[in-house]
C-alpha cells in the first residue's frame, strides 16, 4: 500500500470510528446517515488501498443497501420515541434500536445494483429483525 493510500485508509478508519462513537452516544438521523456515509467512504479507501471489500461482511452489505436507497431515492424517515418493552415482543440488548419499515428495506433491496442484490437480500432477511408493522 502507498503511502498516500495508507493516509487516505487511516483517514477515513478514523472518520469512521469517531462517527460511529457520535452516533452510539446521541443517536439520531443525522448521525445515523453521516455512519453509513461513512462505512461507504472507508470501503471505498480498503478497496483501492488493501484491495479488500467490505461485501465479504453480510452487515455492510444490509447496511450499504439501506444507505444507498436513503442517499439515492429516500430520506431516511425515522421514529425516535421511548417504548415500554413490556407491551411488544421485542428481545434486546440494546439501548438504542433503529427501526425501519419493511416497505423502506424491500424498496431498497429492489434499487441495489444486480449484481449486488441476492447478497443484499440475504444479508437483509438474515441480519434484520422483523417486528411487523412499523408507523413512521
Amino acid at each position: 500500500m502507498s503511502n498516500a493510500d495508507f493516509a487516505n485508509t487511516a483517514a477515513a478508519s478514523e472518520r469512521f470510528f469517531r462517527l460511529y462513537e457520535r452516533h452510539c452516544g446521541e443517536p439520531d438521523e443525522d448521525t445515523l446517515f453521516s455512519f453509513l456515509e461513512a462505512s461507504h467512504s472507508l470501503n471505498d479507501r480498503l478497496k483501492i488501498g488493501a484491495d479488500l471489500d467490505f461485501f465479504d461482511v453480510s452487515q455492510f452489505a444490509a447496511l450499504k443497501c439501506l444507505r444507498n436507497y436513503f442517499h439515492h431515492h429516500q430520506e431516511l424517515k425515522h421514529l425516535v420515541s421511548l417504548v415500554p418493552l413490556g407491551d411488544y415482543p421485542i428481545v434486546t440488548d440494546l439501548m438504542y434500536m433503529c427501526v425501519v419499515p419493511r416497505t423502506s428495506v424491500e424498496a431498497a433491496i429492489e434499487e441495489t445494483m444486480p449484481r449486488h442484490k441476492d447478497a443484499a437480500r440475504r444479508a437483509c432477511q438474515d441480519l434484520f429483525h422483523w417486528y411487523g408493522p412499523v408507523e413512521i
